[in-house]
């Protein structure tokens, strides 16, 4: 089974769930990383990714535009 099945089944498993289980099992499953791995670029793109889904009044388009603006004059010196 590939990585992407393995998912895919723990979600339909954890479907019923309540919020606080889920939110135990996250927390268990980012404990099995060492903080050099947690650290990287990716996984902090999608840490913040992750913080964003979650709240409760996400960012408006000007939020996110500025955003992507600053990560291109990180990237490219220049603004999109």
């Amino acid at each position: 089974m590939d990585h992407k099945a393995q998912i895919d089944l723990i979600l339909a498993n954890t479907s019923d769930w309540p919020v606080e289980d889920c939110i135990t099992l996250a927390f268990a499953i980012l404990r099995t990383f060492d903080s050099e791995a947690l650290a990287s670029s990716k996984c902090e793109s999608v840490m913040r990714a992750l913080a964003i889904a979650i709240e409760t009044n996400p960012p408006g388009d000007p939020a996110v535009k500025q955003w992507i603006d600053e990560y291109r004059m990180n990237k490219y010196g220049k603004p999109g």
